[in-house]
């Protein structure tokens, strides 16, 4: 049986300056479950991307060399991991109030 899921479909990088390629960075992000209920939103299938087919998110980290390096139990760079937590859910159309019970966001955060 199928089970309706939510998942990243396409990523827009506009600035990526990690050691990380962007193809990489946007298979991993496709791998991140989104909790969302499929059933409040339309089946894609080759239509354009609108409110009522498509959840956008944004993520936007920056890495900086720590400070407080001198400390052995700091790590020499702050912000140097990625995680699923700081994805936001960017709302599109009507979907700020027709979602504002159970926001889309990804389901370990």
């Amino acid at each position: 049986a199928e089970v309706p899921t939510m998942a990243i479909e396409k990523v827009w990088v506009l600035n990526n300056t990690s050691i990380i390629q962007d193809e990489v960075l946007a298979h991993r992000l496709g791998l991140v479950p989104i909790r969302a209920n499929p059933k409040l939103f339309e089946q894609k299938g080759d239509n354009e991307s609108n409110a009522t087919n498509t959840i956008c998110f944004r993520l936007r980290t920056e890495c900086k060399r720590n400070a407080d390096k001198a400390s052995a139990d700091t790590t020499p760079y702050e912000g140097d991991k990625v995680l699923s937590s700081q994805l936001r859910w960017v709302p599109q159309g009507d979907q700020a109030q027709d979602l504002e019970g159970d926001p889309p966001r990804p389901v370990h955060d």
